[in-house]
């Protein structure tokens, strides 16, 4: 067989030297003022990915979308709402591996809430209540509104203002929490 590795107190001494190293890398990222160009180049990659996974979606499993441009209104909120909810995330914890496990528990609860686990109407009533909390609800919602619900302008502004506001409130927060800690 091959060479087995061996074992130390963290279980696997790779474990130890593979945080260093992520944490090393980590503090060299915020360090770094990355230019605009680098931050569009970043947004643009994010919506082509969106764009091809709706192409898949149109191409190979027929989904019909009844108003492209309330599409377009909708995936923008929710990338900027969930871009300000990742940036309070980012600094909730003083290590990278402390903030990735406050953030997959409240990720796990909002997307619970949300209905990204179980559909809205199979909750109780008090759940569904509470979902209107979860910032993945308004997601779930200005996305099916602008495809299959054919939501009015005006339906769709809720969940999608709803967003917009959240994630710069979020982004606001975590910016002037991250400054904080330089």
């Amino acid at each position: 067989g091959g060479a087995r590795p061996r074992r130390g107190r963290t279980g696997i001494t790779g474990v130890g030297s593979r945080t260093e190293l992520i944490d090393s890398v980590h503090r060299r990222i915020a360090m770094l003022r990355f230019p605009s160009k680098a931050r569009i180049s970043c947004r643009v990659g994010n919506s082509l990915r969106n764009m091809t996974m709706l192409g898949i979606g149109i191409v190979v499993f027929g989904l019909e979308v009844g108003a492209p441009l309330k599409l377009l209104v909708a995936m923008t909120s929710v990338a900027l709402g969930f871009t300000g909810l990742m940036m309070v995330l980012s600094v909730l914890g003083k290590t990278p591996r402390a903030a990735s496990g406050v953030s997959w528990a409240i990720l796990m609860v909002a997307s619970m809430l949300g209905g990204a686990m179980l559909p809205l109407f199979m909750m109780p009533p008090w759940m569904q209540m509470a979902s209107k909390l979860s910032p993945v609800s308004w997601a779930i919602l200005s996305l099916e509104g602008a495809i299959w619900r054919d939501y009015s302008w005006a339906e769709l502004a809720l969940p999608c203002g709803g967003l917009l506001v959240f994630g710069l409130a979020c982004f606001a927060f975590g910016s002037a929490h991250f400054k904080r800690q330089d």
